[in-house]
């Protein structure tokens, strides 16, 4: 399924699985939106860069995330958007 893959949201990974993001890179030419959710808004922007640089891609909207972390994210809706478009 990971060719029809459209939209990743990343949330509380580091992304430092090698074989995983390998798999990712050969496998996602439609990717085309990601979103990071993160602790803060370095440790979600640091986590974004290297996914981005570790699967290839460089000319995606850029999404992150991190005030209040996950929680934050969640009850105050903040995905909405992300998940409509």
């Amino acid at each position: 399924m990971l060719p029809n893959v459209t939209k990743i949201l990343i949330i509380g990974w580091q992304a430092r699985e090698a074989h995983f993001l390998q798999m990712l890179r050969e496998n996602l030419p439609r990717l085309s939106d990601l979103m990071v959710v993160g602790k803060d808004y370095d440790d979600s922007n640091t986590i974004l860069r290297y996914f981005l640089d570790q699967v290839g891609k460089t000319s995606l909207p850029r999404r992150f995330y991190g005030e209040g972390g996950f929680t934050h994210f969640v009850v105050n809706q903040d995905g909405d958007e992300f998940f409509r478009a």
